[in-house]
């Protein structure tokens, strides 16, 4: 096995390297402000520092499996029926469109499918906006390594996991993840932002974060709650502080353990830096069905293409004219009248000749318009990537990633729109109970200072035999922020 894993986050690069038995890791530091909120700001920065270290480590190009730590994402979590791959990923794709209340469109989908009762599977997708990706490819691209695969931090920590409940909390200096895993099936994820404050009240609020998200999925799963104990299995960068580990209190009820080595090559290893690196590796080994998000498909499909060979068929027809008037001028050479004849034919072979030296020049701009489309792209990814800054910051991440975990049964969210400190969306329901419980989910398990409701109107649309009352609510994220 030949495969090297890279996880990138704001203050470092990770890359964890197999060739066969041979292991080995290594890691490069980066400046603040090349990776912010999972967006890779500086995409020359990132490849060049990227390239270093390959070169240095004399690490491999091919088969790089990627992470982005605090990268934005949505997902859902659906039930299809056991189809065969190619109908089973189409199926997946439309019932995402219809399901996730971010547009598919507006992002890059992979999926993966767990067995579920009833001849059925459960199929975890996940959209990951496209901006922060597309900077991914150009730094990787600028490093010199062909993208392969890129997978979410939460699920690669998921798949470390040796018990089929638990709940996995990864600290990390600049965002902390949790993933929960119940029955073999990752069913919640969250990313915590480390506060500008002390380690103390980084380390309490992944806690109090934690504990949330398990009390709300248990209150509105009670068919399939999490199993006590409740085991909560810690790693990553900042929890090697001895410090961090006297902070973290879990709740009562709750059972603590450093997630396991459980790859026998990694033991004696700083196993909690290297936790996501180690996930990574069993992404191609899935047996299950699923779609894993190739970045070598993104950069084909993308990619501009001039009309090279059209340009230059073309061009061959005045070639091929020209030679036909050279030999027509030969054979009115021998004739006595061609005189005016052969004056005519030489003024057609200038002509066509001065035409073939246009069609060359197109064909010879046209590759060079191919290699300034690609410096263009890369212009406008820079230009783009301050305002990618605030679209995906923090607080607009956690909150979408809130607001769609605390969604009730029986309500859906048409649109949704982000304004200073407050999130206005309006959507349907069948009732009007599903939107106060909506709104109270949303302040108590969504982390919300207040959850509005503006209006709830008449019902007006009927869907499957059955009314739709539409509403309207503005969500505000602290109690500075006025209604």
């Amino acid at each position: 096995m030949n495969i090297t894993t890279l996880n990138i986050g704001a203050h470092s690069i990770k890359a964890l390297s197999i060739r066969g038995t041979a292991i080995s890791r290594h890691e490069a530091p980066l400046q603040p402000g090349d990776v912010k909120n999972g967006l890779i700001l500086q995409p020359e920065t990132v490849g060049r520092v990227t390239k270093t270290l390959f070169r240095s480590a004399k690490l491999p190009t091919g088969r790089v499996i990627c992470a982005v730590n605090g990268l934005p994402f949505s997902y859902r979590l659906l039930t299809v029926p056991c189809l065969k791959r190619p109908e089973l990923n189409e199926a997946v794709i439309r019932m995402a469109k219809k399901e996730m209340s971010i547009s598919p469109d507006e992002m890059y989908l992979s999926w993966q499918a767990y067995p579920a009762e009833n001849n059925e599977w459960q199929v975890l997708v996940t959209g990951i906006t496209r901006r922060p990706v597309d900077n991914l490819i150009k730094a990787l691209t600028i490093a010199g390594i062909r993208p392969g695969i890129l997978e979410l931090p939460h699920l690669a920590l998921a798949g470390l996991s040796p018990y089929k409940d638990a709940v996995i909390v990864d600290f990390e200096k600049d965002c902390s993840n949790i993933v929960m895993v119940v029955d073999g099936v990752p069913r919640a994820m969250q990313m915590v932002p480390a506060p500008d404050a002390s380690l103390q009240d980084q380390v309490e609020q992944v806690a109090d974060k934690l504990a949330r998200m398990v009390d709300f999925y248990n209150n509105t799963h009670p068919q399939q709650p999490v199993k006590e104990p409740v085991r909560i299995l810690i790693t990553g960068d900042t929890h090697e502080d001895e410090k961090a580990a006297g902070f973290f209190q879990p709740p009562a009820g709750y059972t603590v353990e450093y997630l396991p080595a459980v790859k026998k090559y990694l033991s004696g290893w700083p196993v909690q830096q290297y936790a996501v690196n180690a996930g990574l590796l069993d992404l191609p080994q899935r047996e299950n069905p699923g779609q894993l998000l190739n970045l070598k498909s993104i950069v084909r499909a993308r990619r501009p293409r001039a009309d090279v060979a059209g340009l230059l068929k073309k061009a061959a027809v005045p070639l091929a004219l020209v030679t036909g008037i050279s030999l027509l001028t030969v054979t009115y050479l021998y004739r006595d009248d061609g005189l005016e004849d052969i004056i005519r034919l030489q003024a057609d072979f200038s002509r066509a000749e001065t035409e073939l030296a246009q069609k060359q020049t197109a064909a010879a701009d046209a590759l060079a318009v191919q290699e300034q489309i690609e410096a263009l792209a890369s212009g406008n990814a820079a230009i783009e990537a301050g305002r990618e800054e605030i679209f995906v910051s923090r607080q607009y991440t956690a909150g979408i990633s809130s607001i769609i975990a605390s969604m009730p049964e029986g309500l859906t969210i048409d649109s949704l729109e982000v304004s200073g400190g407050s999130i206005s969306l309006e959507g349907s329901a069948a009732a009007a109970a599903p939107v106060i419980q909506y709104a109270h989910n949303l302040e108590t398990a969504g982390g919300f200072y207040r959850a509005i409701i503006n209006w709830i109107d008449k019902p007006r649309v009927i869907i499957q035999n059955q009314p739709q009352l539409s509403f309207r609510m503005q969500i505000l994220r602290d109690a500075g922020i006025t209604e």
